[in-house]
């Protein structure tokens, strides 16, 4: 490889439909609105679970780092170039223990973690998304010291909050996939708790369902959602997401939320306090109680002027802790360290990629 070669990123991923897909997807254009050569090449679910049933898919011959996603078998990647691998979610924790159904519990310990642990000792640069997915990633694999580098989305234009009507059902927005670990059966007592006047408006999971929750009438299933543009409308629609997921990553779906302006009720749960700040960016609950979910979304339906105040704090904390810029400047320097580690460098500060403020 030619030292001076420029920095060309293939990022070879699993379509799970999960905010994973979009990571992907949001990095690779931001990498290419910079200049930078970037592809993804899309390798079918059932690569996750049986490997060797999906043919490799060809290296592009332009590439001189690789990107991928913790779990990804190292079936796809090649040995011979730097590799950058980004842990999205450890499932290798208590909660996972504790939380899971046996039959995943045995799937991600006996495929997931040794396929994982492979390709983390082969990376020449790990990343974590959030500061608990580090330490977790720490725990599970010792040895292992990822870089953090949180995700983050577009900032979106400045528009005015919008006012709720007086007198409208205040709506309760959940975007997100039907399982435990989201929280998801704490959402009929949540609704129960708030009575009349609130409805709860909802994304089904991939496969069109919820996961056997029995939903009140109160709650009215969203029609399919394609396009960036799309679910731009149904954030500004609603009033406040709600997020009382039990363990992530770093979430995407808060994030999309507060670039809107909209304000986010979550729970202490994980990495989410790393994106939130109570009171000043959005509302957070202890994990599990679906009693004080309702009572902070009744308060900021209550209280016009907190809700106000959320919004902007929402905005001003994504944009200046979580923004798609930021993330994408992180990454290129984790490439110029993997490019280091294998003794290459590529032209990518020198050509001005990166965007500082």
């Amino acid at each position: 490889m030619s030292k001076t070669r420029p920095l060309g990123v293939w990022l070879p991923a699993v379509r799970t439909a999960t905010g994973t897909d979009r990571f992907t997807e949001q990095l690779a254009d931001g990498l290419l609105q910079r200049g930078i050569r970037a592809e993804i090449s899309w390798l079918p679910h059932r690569a996750e679970y049986a490997p060797q049933s999906v043919p490799r898919p060809r290296v592009p011959d332009w590439v001189s780092v690789v990107h991928v996603a913790s779990w990804l078998s190292p079936r796809f990647v090649p040995q011979d170039l730097p590799l950058v691998a980004t842990v999205h979610l450890c499932v290798h924790t208590a909660f996972g223990d504790l939380r899971k159904p046996w039959l995943q519990r045995l799937y991600h310990r006996w495929k997931i973690y040794p396929q994982e642990r492979a390709l983390l000792a082969q990376a020449d640069v790990v990343a974590a998304v959030s500061r608990a997915t580090a330490e977790e990633v720490r725990r599970a694999f010792p040895g292992i010291v990822p870089v953090v580098v949180h995700n983050g989305v577009a900032n979106m234009p400045f528009t005015a909050a919008p006012m709720r009507p007086p007198g409208r059902t205040f709506r309760v927005l959940y975007c997100g996939n039907w399982s435990r670990r989201k929280g998801v059966d704490l959402l009929p007592p949540m609704l129960a708790a708030l009575g009349e006047g609130f409805e709860l408006i909802y994304t089904v999971d991939r496969h069109g369902g919820t996961a056997g929750v029995n939903l009140p009438a109160n709650a009215r299933a969203l029609p399919r959602i394609d396009g960036a543009a799309a679910m731009a409308e149904v954030y500004r629609a609603a009033d406040v997401l709600v997020f009382p997921s039990r363990h992530e990553g770093l979430p995407l779906v808060p994030l999309e939320a507060m670039s809107h302006g909209l304000p986010v009720v979550a729970t202490t749960a994980s990495s989410v306090v790393e994106i939130i700040e109570d009171g000043v960016s959005g509302l957070l609950v202890p994990p599990d109680d679906a009693q004080a979910l309702a009572a902070a979304i009744r308060r900021l339906r209550d209280e016009p002027a907190l809700w106000a105040a959320l919004s902007a704090g929402a905005r001003a904390r994504q944009r200046d802790g979580f923004s798609l810029d930021a993330m994408v400047d992180r990454y290129i320097g984790l490439y110029e360290r993997a490019l280091a580690r294998r003794g290459t460098a590529a032209r990518t500060a020198a050509d001005g990629h990166r965007r500082r403020p």
